[in-house]
C-alpha cells in the first residue's frame, strides 16, 4: 500500500519532506503541492511523484498524510481518504480548531496523528480518541546539537523574526509582537550584525521594516539556524527550533501577551529559555548580557525544553517511517 502527502505551502512540506525521503520508495505515492512550489517541492524530495493541487479536493484514494489543520480541511471532503496528521511546529496551543490540543474541529476525522513529543501528546489524548503516536520531530532531525560555549561569528550575528498577527488576534497571544518593537529596529541594526526573518505567514511590512533599518533580510530560516548566534523572537515555534542548534535565545513580549492565562509551551511552560523583553529599550541589555553569557544563559531550561520537545533527536524521521510502515500493513492486512 502507499501513501499519498500534500502540502500547499513550503513550511508545511519542511515537516513531511524528511519522511518522504525515509520512506522506502515501495510505500511512496504521489505528493501533492501547490503548482508554485514545484521547483521548492523537487530541491527537497527525493524522487518526488507530483501532482498540482488547483483547490478542491486533492485526488485519488490511497491514504494522504498532511501536516497543516488548512491541508486537514481539504482531504476531509473526500470520505473515501484514510487520514494522518503530523504537526508542523512544536505546537503551541491556544485553544481552537488549528491546534491539535483543542476539543473542536475535524481532528475526530483522522485515523493516524503524528505528534512532536509527549506533552502535545497528553493534551491530545485528553480531548480526543483518535490514535495517535509520538515521533519527534523530522525537519529538526540535522540541526539538534549541544550547547555552545561561544558565538561562532565576530562580531555575533543577531538574527530577529516575528509571528503573523497582531495585537488584535484571538486570542492576543497568538498574535506578533512586532509592532511594539519597531521603533528600535534602526538603533538594533546600528548596535549590532542583524539579520532579520519572519513567520511564512507574516505581512510584507516585516520584511521592509527590517530592509528600511538595515537588516539583512534572509528568508529561507535553515539560514537563520546556521548563521545566527542569537535569535530574538515573541512566540513562532522557530524559536524553539533555534533552541535545537544549542545557541541561544531572547524572548519578546508585547504588552498585550497577558500573563494570567496558560496555553502551554511558549504561554508559560517552557518560556524560561532565555531572557525575558517587556520593552523595547531593554532589549540591548538582553542581547549584551546573553552574549557575556553566551553559553550559560539559561543553559538547563535550554537543554530541558530540547529533551522534552524533540524526542528522537536525529531519528524522528526514522521513527515516523517505522508508525507508518506499521501502519500501513495493517490497513493492507485489513483491506485483505
Amino acid at each position: 500500500m502507499t501513501l499519498d502527502f500534500f502540502a500547499r505551502r513550503p513550511h508545511y512540506l519542511d515537516h513531511i519532506a524528511p519522511v518522504w525521503n525515509s520512506l522506502p520508495p515501495e510505500h511512496r505515492g504521489t505528493f501533492h503541492i501547490a503548482q508554485e512550489m514545484e521547483s521548492y517541492a523537487r530541491q527537497e524530495l527525493d524522487a518526488p511523484r507530483l501532482a498540482f493541487f488547483e483547490g478542491g479536493i486533492p485526488p485519488g484514494d490511497h491514504p494522504i498524510l498532511t501536516a497543516a489543520y488548512g491541508d486537514l480541511n481539504k482531504v476531509i471532503r473526500n470520505p473515501e481518504r484514510r487520514i494522518i496528521t503530523m504537526e508542523h511546529g512544536v505546537t503551541q496551543g491556544f485553544g481552537t480548531a488549528s491546534y491539535p490540543g483543542a476539543s473542536t474541529g475535524n481532528r475526530d476525522r483522522v485515523d493516524l496523528a503524528l505528534l512532536p513529543n509527549e506533552y502535545v501528546a497528553e493534551r491530545f489524548r485528553a480531548v480526543r480518541t483518535t490514535p495517535c503516536e509520538v515521533v519527534g520531530t523530522p525537519k529538526m532531525d540535522r540541526w539538534l546539537a549541544d550547547v555552545r560555549a561561544a558565538p561562532a561569528n565576530d562580531p555575533p550575528v543577531i538574527a530577529v523574526a516575528f509571528h503573523w498577527g497582531d495585537r488584535h488576534a484571538d486570542p492576543p497571544e497568538s498574535g506578533s509582537a512586532f509592532e511594539h518593537y519597531t521603533s528600535i529596529l534602526t538603533e538594533l541594526a546600528a548596535r549590532y550584525h542583524v539579520i532579520g526573518h519572519a513567520h511564512p505567514l507574516a505581512p510584507p511590512m516585516h520584511r521592509q521594516y527590517f530592509e528600511a533599518a538595515g537588516f539583512e533580510w534572509v528568508d529561507d530560516f535553515r539560514e537563520i539556524l546556521r548563521r545566527a548566534d542569537v535569535y530574538l523572537n515573541d512566540l513562532s515555534s522557530t524559536m524553539y527550533e533555534f533552541l535545537g542548534t544549542g545557541k541561544p535565545v531572547i524572548i519578546l513580549n508585547a504588552p498585550w501577551f497577558r500573563r494570567g492565562v496558560h496555553w502551554g509551551i511558549r504561554f508559560w511552560d517552557y518560556s524560561d529559555v532565555g531572557i525575558h523583553v517587556e520593552n523595547p529599550g531593554d532589549l540591548f541589555s538582553a542581547i549584551d548580557s546573553t552574549l557575556f553569557h553566551y553559553g550559560i544563559i539559561c543553559a538547563n531550561a535550554r537543554r530541558r525544553a530540547v529533551a522534552d520537545l524533540y524526542p528522537y533527536a536525529g531519528q524522528s524521521a526514522e521513527r515516523a517511517v517505522c508508525v507508518l510502515e506499521e501502519w500501513l500493513q495493517e490497513m493492507e492486512h485489513n483491506v485483505l
